[in-house]
């Protein structure tokens, strides 16, 4: 049974799943739930190609109540056309650091680009400023990442104030239950057990369900791909999100001058 709540952790706001990459200056991960699948996460942090040191299948499948600590990153709610990313700095994102190909020091080098600093800031969280809206992507396990498909929701039904807690939940239940091999009956044990138990403090109240739910055909044209995998719900995340425009970012945003720090 699992502990029925985190007191070590002050929590308030964040919310996407892919794997770790090797790009030294992000993290390269991979989508889970909102209609996103797991992919292989950018990391700003690791010293080793982490795309490369799979995990065999646990054992056993544990809760692990500290990676939750380790992963949160606490930000302001969710915000929309920010225009801190144009539309090739979106793309180009996705292809040179979740793109799947060994292009490590081409991702290396979006991340060392002055010119992308800004942009970075709003599609990945900082642990220095707590006062960035929720980011694009965000991790759900020490190798998986899941783009922001339930912040952006919440921004579609008007109701920012819901996002973070509901992704908390999300990365809740998907990090303490990281040890599980994926798909396995374990994995989905485990996790029925954290939503009822540890994570359950952070589901969403009936008003946000509801208005999620009554919002949910103008959410997934708005916040899901078309195939329903990391990259489509990322691009639609990130231009709604960190573009300049709220339909998809069809238009490019102008980059400010200056540039938060990451």
């Amino acid at each position: 049974m699992l502990k029925k709540s985190l007191g070590f952790l002050t929590l308030a706001g964040l919310a996407g799943s892919l794997t770790f990459g090797g790009c030294s200056n992000g993290p390269t991960l991979a989508p889970t739930d909102g209609g996103a699948t797991d992919a292989t996460a950018d990391t700003s942090t690791p010293t080793k190609d982490a795309s490369k040191d799979v995990k065999e299948a646990a054992p056993s499948c544990s809760v692990n109540q500290d990676l939750f600590g380790v992963l949160f990153k606490e930000t302001s709610p969710p915000a929309k056309a920010q225009g801190l990313c144009t539309s090739k700095q979106i793309d180009d994102y996705h292809a040179l650091c979740y793109g799947g190909a060994d292009a490590g020091d081409q991702c290396q080098a979006f991340y060392d680009a002055a010119a992308n600093k800004a942009c970075l800031g709003c599609l990945r969280a900082s642990s220095e400023d707590k006062t960035r809206p929720a980011p694009v992507i965000y991790p759900v396990t020490e190798k998986l990442v899941q783009a922001n498909t339930t912040g952006c929701g919440y921004l579609v039904v008007g109701k920012p104030e819901c996002a973070n807690n509901a992704v908390r939940y999300i990365m809740c239940y998907r990090s303490v239950c990281g040890d599980c091999t994926k798909g396995s009956d374990d994995e989905t044990a485990c996790q029925k057990d954290a939503k009822e138990n540890l994570c359950k403090q952070y589901e969403a109240t009936k008003d946000c369900q509801d208005a999620y739910t009554a919002g949910k055909t103008a959410i997934d044209a708005t916040c899901v791909g078309t195939t329903s995998d990391f990259k489509g719900n990322y691009l639609k995340v990130a231009n709604y999100m960190c573009g300049g425009t709220t339909d998809g970012g069809v238009t490019d945003a102008a980059l400010p001058m200056d540039a938060p720090a990451d």
